[in-house]
């Protein structure tokens, strides 16, 4: 019989063994290592021994036999031709195709159906198709005896958004752009025998905005009739290139003028307010935002660049400007226009809201 010389290392030890085997081939040699716990990595043929009649085995070699069959099987091609399956419908497992139990889930596994919602639907849509074929898209006509004609339902218009559309004629044009801004002023008087609503103001100045060239920034004061055009307006409306960004819209008692000469009438809220002395003002409201900063920070320097590049200018008091923003209750961002150009300072910028 052969003898084999079989190298490896010991899967529990990790160290390199070379063992000795007497076996019939190359192959139950590496099961006999394999059986030992070795990774076979080599395996040699020492010398070819002289058959001998080998004596029957003993029971614990039988069964040291089988171990040794188990472990190579693992590492055996199978030459056997695979038995057929299936999937089972419930679990997925692949199970003998002749099988009728499922040796996973213990339910008979089939072959997956067609859900009964799907068949219904599709019944459905057949029979729907079927009827819109055989009625040809008409009206089906009625059998009974009864030739009165149906009502005819009328279909009431829409009630409009604005029940009134004012008009408005063009008093002024300005061209009052500032540094790279493109910035035009309008001003416009309403004709209507009455106080507007609210939503019929933006209508109006939306359209006198859109009867013009688009610019990056534009203003559109609003007059209503008897009113001075050189005072303060009865609306006032901001524009950017995409359309109105903010109104403001007289809430006191409306000024009204005999005569172009005639001084305005003072009123409540009116709109307007005066400059502080000294205080910041800023053409964007993010650089009055910086200079906010530059001041809490004590950065004297970032403070005179803004004001040397003209980003923001320090206000003269006694100014009177027209608010476009207000501050809120707490303080923040005022928003003025002042010969048509917009700027924004905070609250203690301005005194004298009227």
């Amino acid at each position: 019989m052969p003898r084999f010389e079989v190298q490896g290392k010991h899967y529990e030890t990790g160290k390199q063994e070379t063992r000795t085997y007497d076996a019939d081939d190359e192959f139950q040699a590496v099961k006999y290592g394999l059986a030992d716990g070795l990774t076979v990595e080599k395996t040699t043929l020492i010398k070819n021994i002289p058959y001998t009649a080998i004596p029957a085995l003993s029971a614990k070699d039988q069964k040291f036999n089988r171990r040794i069959d188990a472990i190579a099987s693992i590492f055996e091609k199978d030459t056997k031709e695979a038995p057929k399956k299936k999937k089972c419908k419930y679990c997925a497992m692949m199970v003998p195709r002749e099988a009728r139990i499922c040796p996973f889930c213990q339910k008979k596994p089939g072959t997956p159906g067609i859900p009964t919602s799907a068949v219904l639907f599709f019944v459905f849509v057949m029979m729907f198709i079927v009827m819109s074929i055989i009625s040809g898209g008409k009206t089906p006509r009625s059998t009974s005896n009864d030739t009165t004609p149906a009502p005819r339902t009328v279909s009431k218009p829409a009630p409009a958004l604005i029940k009134n559309i004012i008009s408005y004629r063009l008093l002024e044009k300005k061209d009052i752009s500032y540094g790279t801004v493109n910035r035009k002023s309008y001003k416009i008087l309403l004709d209507t025998g009455s106080t507007p609503s609210n939503e019929e103001v933006k209508d109006v100045s939306i359209r006198a905005w859109k009867d013009n060239p688009i610019s990056d920034e534009a203003v559109v004061w609003a007059y209503l009739p008897g009113m001075n055009s050189q005072s303060f307006a009865y609306s006032t409306a901001e524009f950017n290139r995409h359309g109105i960004t903010n109104i403001s819209i007289s809430e006191g008692k409306i000024p009204r003028s005999t005569s172009k000469d005639s001084p305005p009438a003072t009123r409540e809220n009116s709109g307007l307010a005066t400059t502080s002395d000294s205080a910041i003002a800023c053409f964007a409201e993010s650089a009055l935002d910086d200079m906010t900063k530059f001041t809490g920070a004590g950065d004297r320097a970032s403070f005179n660049a803004y004001v040397d590049q003209r980003k923001c200018i320090v206000m003269k008091g006694g100014v009177d400007v027209t608010i476009v923003q207000y501050p809120g209750m707490l303080g923040g961002t005022t928003g003025f226009v002042y010969n048509g150009v917009k700027m924004w300072t905070t609250r203690s910028g301005l005194t004298n809201y009227r």
